[in-house]
């Protein structure tokens, strides 16, 4: 007998037993068609499984967001995510969305299927219409990159049963076939009526994860949210009426409204859930100011604005009667409720980690939409629709600050379950522009307008092109006026009190309050001095930030150009012949070009680091020595020995801070030595030691110039005090700033920063000068969590 003839023996004998071996019969069937005498086929390795999850998802915060992705593709409303002991690798994650689930077929050929052409044939999700966001056919390949097990549970809207997957992927190994390896599929009563969606449980984790990954996941799905529509979730004052207690909404949801979708993500410990990264976390707490606003069932308005950034809390408000003296200010406008975050999109108002994100999210999705009975109502609040006129308001310039659509993230509520006020178009595709609506407008926009003016003024900028009243005034100028304006009132107040006064006691409790407030008057002064000198500090710290800027374009774009001219300088060497002159030329044109390379790899490095936003803990003795290394042939070509460095213990390493920031303190301090040795006209010398004490790490930065008077010691960290020669009139700028004062600003602000210090320490035998720079070392559970990130030499 043949191996063909035995393994269709094989597969007739399984076939007619009363239960058959699936799994064996798909088994056999795949050996025999490998021994068909007229046709080949392609067979797949169970491996591909595992080696397309690590090549086609390289990061595992990507194939999270794919996940989240696919969760909004099966129109989900929201997506929960909840981290569980993920510290460190093993943990557990479960992704629970309430998107419309799958059928065992749709599982089947979706999930279950390589290279489904689902999303192909269906680009549109089904429900609501939106534009797939997924990679085509990923998500498999993205839970095999996270973890080593996946249990997968889904179920319809219409389906009395829910379906179960569990999925061991390390039985995916080489040398299987990849249709011998089963998957049990479970059925069971769902837990309520009515429920859909699907849940993924990934565990046995890969890799661990810190809220700087997960914060970097929400950035990645950002622009599938749409912002502020938490009825259920807004922080509303007492006095506003909530939404639940007046939503009696009857009529059911049009099939192609789309409600939005959240994405909130927790970790679990011990049994409570604690909220990492949600729109609240990562949008909305960064608004400048939120302003609210609502109209009773009596036509009465009422508003308010409140910014924790500029201590605005202003009672509520309620709007006047309007100018035709009607009983109330809205005759056909009720029970409306309305929200609005307020952004302006600007580095001083806006930290850099969210700033991008935040500004794409509103320009895609920032304006003011409209619910109505808990439905959205479009097309309000789309690109491009300026239903309340803000655009064009901007545009006109009569308003100055900042009021477009993308400087709000808003929603109007409207509660009118019989339709009185409020009807929806036959298309329902917006409301009927009847009088009610037109007062609905009106508010909304007077509203926003002067919170908007409330907000400027308290900013100290002009509001409105018209205002005769306004000059721009810096806030010492400001504190400056509100002093003199203050010892006028207390003269005044003196003059009165002497005039009024009926007995000597009475005169001399007078003088004692006015003495007080003298003294007030005083400070105010000091602090006008102060904050004088705190804008000249800003001023240069923005040139200098300007600089840097620059220099990481120049150094990103020089890179390669070195490259270029370093490979030229070296086939130059060759070619030349040896003793020549020209070759001694080209021999130092070769060692220039690589000292340049050195210092362009160096400060790129130090930008690129200072892009990312997670700190960690630094090793001294690798940065102190890379250190050393680059400025080394610098230093020597201006006659400077730079000494090896010296170390005192192997595990000096800091709290977690960003490298960058060591280099500027490193730089700073080789330029300041360079000027003193300069100054000393002898022949230099710079030593950098590192060591450790119970509970810091330093860094000693010696060298032999002219050293620092004692009359100085105090002063050289304060803020523009130089002991370099003025600049020229003729001198260019990066000239000027090398004798800023701010340097050793700089290095004490960084130092401070981290609970650190910098001092003036004895310097060692043959040095004049030595600076020591403390910093707190490294807790072991620093240490522990960033163990992977720790480079130890």
């Amino acid at each position: 007998m043949n191996k063909i003839e035995k393994l269709r023996k094989q597969l007739t004998s399984e076939a007619n037993k009363k239960v058959a071996d699936l799994g064996k019969v798909v088994e056999i069937i795949t050996e025999l068609s490998k021994l068909d005498p007229d046709f080949v086929r392609f067979t797949v390795d169970a491996g591909i499984i595992n080696r397309l999850g690590e090549e086609l998802v390289a990061r595992q915060e990507t194939a999270l967001a794919e996940l989240i992705k696919n969760a909004f593709d099966a129109d989900a409303k929201s997506a929960t995510l909840i981290f569980e002991s993920t510290e460190s690798p093993g943990g557990q994650l479960e992704v629970i969305d309430d998107g419309v689930g799958m059928t065992r077929q749709e599982l089947i050929d979706g999930f279950m299927r390589l290279a489904s052409t689902e999303k192909i044939e269906q680009p549109t999700s089904p429900k609501y219409k939106r534009k797939r966001a997924g990679r085509k056919g990923i998500g498999r390949f993205a839970v095999q990159r996270l973890g080593e097990e996946l249990e997968i549970t889904t179920q319809t809207l219409n389906s009395n049963k829910a379906l179960r997957v569990n999925i061991d992927w390390s039985k995916f190994s080489r040398g299987k076939e990849l249709t011998s390896v089963a998957n049990r599929i479970k059925e069971f009563p769902k837990k309520r009526e009515g429920e859909e969606g699907t849940t993924l449980v990934i565990s046995k984790l890969r890799e661990s994860w810190s809220e700087d990954d997960i914060k970097t996941v929400y950035k990645n799905v950002a622009d599938l949210i749409q912002p502020t529509t938490l009825f259920d979730k807004r922080k509303t004052k007492e006095s506003l009426a909530t939404t639940q207690d007046k939503l009696k909404a009857t009529e059911e949801e049009p099939q192609n409204a789309d409600p939005g979708f959240k994405v909130v993500f927790y970790r679990r410990v011990d049994g409570a859930l604690h909220v990492v990264a949600s729109e609240e976390t990562e949008i909305l707490q960064h608004a400048l100011a939120v302003v609210e606003g609502y109209v009773d069932k009596d036509g009465h308005g009422y508003w308010s604005v409140e910014s924790e950034k500029l201590s605005i809390s202003e009672p509520i408000l309620e709007i006047g009667k309007d100018r035709e003296n009607h009983k109330v200010p809205f005759e056909h406008l009720r029970n409306i409720d309305f929200i609005a975050h307020y952004f302006i999109h600007n580095s001083s108002l806006l930290p850099r980690s969210v700033k991008n994100t935040i500004k794409k999210l509103a320009a895609e999705k920032g304006g003011i939409r409209v619910y109505r009975n808990g439905f959205r109502v479009r097309p309000y609040g789309e690109p491009d629709n300026d239903w309340l006129g803000l655009d064009a308001s901007t545009r006109a310039r009569e308003i100055l600050p900042p009021h477009a659509n993308s400087n709000f993230f808003g929603f109007v509520e409207i509660i009118d379950p019989e339709g009185k006020q409020f009807e929806e178009t036959s298309g329902r595709e917006r409301l009927v522009e009847n009088k009610a609506f037109e007062e609905l407008q009106e508010f909304v926009s007077r509203v926003l307008k002067a919170a908007v003016l409330r907000v400027a003024e308290v900013r100290g900028k002009k509001r409105t092109a018209s205002q005769k009243d306004w000059e721009k005034r810096n806030p010492a100028e400001r504190i400056r006026d509100a002093a003199a304006r203050l010892s006028q009132a207390i003269s005044t107040a003196r003059a009165t009190a002497e005039s009024k006064a009926d007995n000597e006691s009475k005169l001399e409790e007078y003088e004692e309050l006015l003495h007080t407030t003298q003294q007030v008057v005083a400070d105010l002064k000091v602090t006008a001095r102060v904050q004088e000198d705190l804008l000249q500090e800003l001023g240069m710290l923005r040139v200098l930030a300007t600089l840097g800027l620059v220099i990481g374009e120049f150094t990103h774009e020089v890179k390669a150009t070195l490259y270029s001219a370093s490979l030229a300088a070296k086939n130059l060497v060759y070619s030349l012949k040896k003793g020549s002159k020209e070759l001694r030329i080209a021999e130092d044109l070769k060692f220039n070009i690589e000292r340049f390379q050195t210092y362009a790899s160096y400060f790129d490095d130090a930008i690129s680091e200072n892009t990312k936003r997670e700190l960690h803990p630094q090793n001294l003795r690798v940065l102190v020595k890379r250190f050393a290394e680059t400025i080394t042939p610098a230093a020597s070509a201006t006659g400077i020995k730079v000494e090896q460095p010296q170390y005192e213990g192997y595990d000096l390493i800091t709290r977690p801070m960003h490298s960058s920031e060591l280099s500027s303190i490193f730089f700073n301090l080789y330029t300041n030595a360079q000027k003193a040795i300069l100054r000393a006209n002898s022949k230099g010398k710079i030593l950098l030691r590192a060591g450790k004490d119970k509970s810091r790490v330093y860094v000693d930065f010696a060298d032999n110039g002219d050293g620092v008077p004692p009359e100085n010691a105090e002063r050289i960290f304060n803020a523009f005090f130089t002991t370099s020669s003025p600049a020229g009139r003729r001198a260019k700028e990066d000239d000027e700033l090398r004798g800023s004062g701010l340097g050793l600003k700089i290095v004490k602000d960084i130092v401070d920063s981290y609970e650190g210090n910098i001092s003036l320490v004895d310097p060692p035998a043959t040095y004049r000068t030595c600076f020591r720079v403390e910093i707190p070392r490294a807790t072991d559970k620093d240490l522990e969590e960033h163990a992977y990130k720790i480079h130890l030499s």
